[in-house]
């Protein structure tokens, strides 16, 4: 698979008619118990609801573009970002 030229495995309306593509990396390079996927969304597009995990954790790499991330509340947020040098 090359990440510059992926073969999407879905593109859906994720909101307001903007796009999101997605490839499940993980699955493709044959894990069964990582999951590492690959976005593309257009403006305005949601990649999931807010949630959380009790056992994994979740990274997220940003190549282009300014997301907006949510948490409980924006106060976690920045301190957050503060504490990474953000």
């Amino acid at each position: 698979m090359n990440l510059l030229e992926p073969v999407w495995d879905a593109e859906v309306d994720a909101g307001d008619g903007a796009l999101l593509r997605a490839v499940r990396l993980g699955r493709h390079a044959g894990a069964q118990q990582l999951a590492a996927n690959l976005y593309e969304l257009e403006p305005g597009a949601v990649v999931s609801p807010l949630h959380f995990h009790h056992r994994n954790e979740e990274l997220l790499f940003v190549l282009a573009g300014r997301p907006t991330l949510r948490c409980s509340s924006d106060a976690d947020l920045r301190d957050q970002l503060s504490a990474r040098g953000r």
